[in-house]
């Protein structure tokens, strides 16, 4: 069973949230040589040392999608991937291609993205979501043994291959939606629909999951979070107007959230938070009680601890926490006719073409 304790999300936003994946130079080779990436993320190459280029193309033949030196006068060149990019560009470096200095960057489709799970709720037990890194994510859901009252439910927009990693005890039903697929262990697909597990009364029931890549929030081969879970609480993970949303809701004797955060910079602001009642932060700075602001998480685990400080004890105040991914996305102005995002002189010249006009 894992120790206990403290809570976060996934952020929901490509563009605001794009990342920035460095490639170094060694010797006759790129560092790393293959990369995962989404549309809007940067891939930024750093010199260190010798004459190069970084020239996209595959046999040594440009393709003319970027070229550019990477050299002492040169120390640094960017690239900012683009809509309809291809799944897979190759590149190489001219002087060095035949030595083997070429690299691949793979771009992760909007058809796999994390959010076709759209929503997970989970109490009576133990929940825990674990970024594995590269937009994938996995979930591990162990009901109380103890006690008849738990669920796990968990909707999907679209369809979805999930991987099944174990299945312990419990059984899939289609509360709409569906059909409900046999829960057997590796890739199963699920159509869209909202769908509950219950407890078939094995011994030691037990539900892990993966969902493939890519999402929203990090396409880094390296993950931001490790893991983020709770012991007897109540979660609520949910995907909601372009933002992702953690919700931990509990109270009493062993009730705790967890997680381990892993960030170069040693500390995470962009999330923010707010929380109700019994709460003990550790390595964590939160807001005022109630009061929805940013966030401050040293890199490593922190903690959040229902009533007195593990292991000394636990107090039975009830306690509510809930994180926020993500910019909330903007209601759509009317007055854009043309949808670029801003009202200018081409929504007015688009009105004047139409003046007069009738729909059909």
């Amino acid at each position: 069973m894992k120790s206990i304790i403290y809570s976060a999300v996934i952020a929901a936003s490509t563009c605001s949230f794009a990342d920035t994946i460095v490639v170094t130079t060694d010797g006759y080779t790129f560092n790393p040589s293959e990369i995962e990436v989404m549309v809007g993320d940067i891939v930024h190459w750093e010199w260190a040392g010798g004459v190069h280029t970084v020239t996209s193309g595959s046999g040594c033949t440009a393709d003319g999608l970027f070229d550019s030196a990477l050299d002492s006068g040169t120390p640094s060149f960017e690239w900012t991937v683009p809509e309809g990019a291809d799944s897979t560009i190759g590149y190489f470096c001219d002087p060095h291609c035949g030595f083997g200095m070429t690299g691949v960057i793979n771009v992760a489709t909007a058809s796999a993205n994390v959010f076709n799970v759209n929503m997970v709720h989970a109490s009576g037990g133990s929940f825990t979501w674990a970024e594995k890194g590269s937009g994938v994510n996995g979930y591990i859901f162990e009901p109380d043994c103890d006690s008849n009252i738990f669920q796990m439910t968990f909707e999907v927009t679209g369809s979805i291959d999930i991987e099944i990693v174990a299945n312990y005890g419990l059984a899939v039903h289609a509360i709409h939606g569906g059909p409900a697929p046999t829960l057997a262990i590796g890739d199963v697909t699920f159509p869209e629909g909202f769908y509950v597990l219950s407890y078939d009364g094995t011994a030691a029931p037990g539900f892990e999951f993966i969902t493939p890549g890519a999402s929203a929030f990090s396409s880094s081969a390296d993950p931001l979070w490790l893991e983020i879970g709770s012991t007897n609480a109540d979660v609520h993970w949910q995907h909601r107007n372009n933002q992702v949303v953690y919700e931990f809701t509990g109270g009493g004797v062993g009730s705790a959230v967890y997680g381990n955060l892993v960030n170069s910079t040693g500390y995470v602001s962009e999330q923010e938070g707010y929380w109700y009642g019994g709460v003990t932060p550790y390595d964590i700075t939160l807001p005022a009680e109630a009061e929805l602001g940013l966030l401050a998480i040293d890199a490593g685990y922190s903690y959040i601890y229902c009533g007195d400080q593990f292991p000394s004890g636990y107090s039975e105040d009830p306690y509510r926490v809930i994180f926020v991914f993500g910019e909330e996305e903007a209601e759509p102005l009317p007055e854009d006719i043309n949808g670029d995002g801003v009202v200018d002189l081409d929504d007015l010249l688009e009105l004047i073409a139409a003046w007069g006009s009738t729909s059909p």
